[in-house]
């Protein structure tokens, strides 16, 4: 038994991506008639907007409700945390790249990650590739689209990569740092898991130099777990 663990934790675990679990299956249910969890997200997503799965995704510029003008004010503010583990470094979503570059993924690799549906959007979305000729980018990889047309699923999945768990999101990204081969970058896979490995409460997201309104944040505990008052002035 011993060994049979040490065999998948060596040999099979990163064969599926470092997850136990992949999370969908394009929408097929188990013998249960349960989806798997990426799937029921989608279903779920889509239902509440009231759109079914093979509809268009639910995408940020959905949820901001301005044509998707990234300065102009939103109907609705969604921003989430992701690890991206390759680099050691946390990553808000929707992305700001900065100095790490455009974003690329593999559409052979998110067809095993996210229904057929939400991966035909993001091809037929993909944003123009910035510095194409001077990157290797094989065949079959594509930019993530541009901040408005990401799907929130996408989002929501990559910051939800509980390690171990759920197979982490690859994305890749030019290593600038490597020698060209033949005059061009090849591209780094990099690793995307929970946003909890770096920053946990990423209350962060909520500040500013002048705050418009308070924060607060709400720590969730279940019912059965005691709450006491503390009294400074005695000790109690």
């Amino acid at each position: 038994a011993a060994l049979g663990v040490l065999r998948d934790v060596r040999k099979r675990l990163p064969e599926n991506r470092y997850g136990l679990c992949a999370g969908s299956s394009d929408m097929r249910p188990d013998r249960a008639g349960v989806l798997p969890l990426t799937d029921w997200l989608h279903d779920f997503f889509q239902n509440l907007a009231g759109s079914t799965p093979t509809d268009d995704p639910v995408t940020f510029g959905d949820l901001w409700g301005n044509g998707g003008d990234e300065n102009a004010p939103r109907d609705i503010e969604l921003v989430l945390m992701t690890t991206n583990v390759t680099r050691g470094i946390s990553h808000r979503f929707p992305f700001l790249e900065g100095s790490w570059g455009q974003l690329y993924f593999d559409k052979s690799e998110f067809d095993q990650l996210f229904p057929k549906s939400v991966v035909d959007w993001m091809v037929k979305h993909a944003a123009g590739a910035r510095h194409g000729g001077r990157l290797e980018v094989p065949e079959g990889f594509h930019p993530i689209p541009k901040p408005s047309d990401l799907p929130i699923l996408l989002g929501a999945r990559m910051s939800l990569s509980f390690p171990i768990l759920l197979s982490a999101v690859p994305l890749y990204a030019a290593n600038f740092e490597r020698a060209p081969d033949n005059g061009k970058y090849p591209l780094e896979r990099c690793w995307f898991s929970d946003g909890g490995l770096t920053s946990n409460f990423p209350i962060h997201f909520f500040d500013a130099p002048l705050p418009g309104r308070p924060t607060f944040g709400i720590n969730l505990v279940p019912d059965t777990v005691e709450t006491t008052e503390i009294d400074e002035t005695d000790d109690r």
